[in-house]
């Protein structure tokens, strides 16, 4: 029978409060490692033999070979690091595997992409930080002044990371505290896996929580010190501004066109890497060498760099400015 021949005769055979029981997303949570795509969850559990349903915990550390196998729709081939990367973190995780509420650290999870914006409006503001003191010229002014080419450049840069930072704060302060107010702070300790299955990672939906938003800052700041070096090394606002609004916004309109390079290097923008399945489920891995990072590993990298090499960029590039 088709999924949906067994979904009508379902309401004919039960009663609508039976159906709606019989349809509560623990069961299909339960009977995830056994289920064919397009199959009702009364179907997948018609084949679960108690023989089956006694290796449960084997059946969900075999979706994570499931996933290697099929290499994200055939558009990747792991390596052998990487099946050993990726069967070392399951095997982490911790058992026994506990089903229940985690409804306000699942919406923080949900709206961290809303995050994008703060980040956005974060870069708009900074974009002028030097680029606008050449166009009014008012760099003559303060490079002429005794401490304009020293601590007065560094007090900018260190300005705008803090105003990043606190209003990065400020906006995740929001969502984080409206999810658990409406939602509930509950269920903090459950594992991760209760959220998704088929996630690899030993953590708790508090802490995936915790790190996309930790994750989404770092961003922030990646942005926020790319920004200022944009600026200090033209008078244009505007294309300061443009290059925000592509990097940040536009990279999740790209399509990785079956990829798997490019769709690794998508997944490393802030717009991608929020979504939740794309971070903790797909199982996203970059091989350098001997050496595996995962997704959270490589974001970390990445922006750590960005930082790193942008910040000097700006400050440099501003000290060295000429002016009439």
């Amino acid at each position: 029978m088709t999924g949906s021949a067994v979904y009508d005769l379902m309401f004919q055979s039960f009663s609508d409060e039976e159906v709606y029981e019989l349809y509560n997303p623990y069961w299909s949570w339960l009977l995830r490692p056994w289920r064919v795509s397009g199959e009702e969850p009364a179907q997948t559990a018609a084949r679960v033999t108690p023989e089956m349903a006694a290796d449960w915990y084997g059946a969900a550390a075999g979706l994570t070979q499931q996933s290697l196998d099929d290499g994200q729709g055939g558009m990747w081939e792991y390596s052998d690091a990487e099946r050993a990367y990726w069967t070392d973190l399951r095997s982490s995780v911790p058992e026994p595997i506990e089903y229940g509420y985690s409804g306000g650290w699942g919406n923080v999870v949900d709206c961290a992409a809303f995050l994008v914006f703060p980040i956005l409006a974060a870069c708009v503001t900074l974009a002028p930080a030097f680029s606008f003191e050449y166009q009014s010229g008012a760099d003559a002014v303060v490079l002429a002044t005794r401490r304009g080419r020293s601590t007065l450049v560094a007090a900018k840069v260190v300005a705008g990371l803090a105003y990043a930072t606190a209003y990065f704060a400020l906006c995740a302060g929001i969502i984080v505290g409206v999810s658990l107010a409406f939602y509930g702070a509950e269920g903090f300790g459950l594992s991760i896996q209760s959220m998704a299955l088929t996630s690899p990672y030993p953590l708790t939906a508090g802490q995936a929580a915790l790190a996309t938003v930790g994750l989404m800052y770092a961003a922030c700041l990646g942005f926020a010190c790319l920004t200022l070096a944009l600026s200090s090394r033209t008078p244009s606002t505007l294309a300061v501004f443009l290059a925000d609004v592509v990097l940040v916004l536009l990279t999740g309109l790209v399509p990785s066109a079956g990829v798997g390079a490019l769709e690794r290097v998508l997944a490393l923008f802030p717009i991608n890497f929020a979504n939740f399945s794309v971070l903790f489920s797909a199982l996203e891995s970059y091989p350098l060498g001997p050496a595996v990072l995962d997704l959270v590993g490589m974001v970390l990298l990445v922006y750590a760099a960005l930082v790193l090499v942008s910040t000097p960029v700006a400050v440099v590039s501003f000290r060295r400015r000429q002016v009439a």
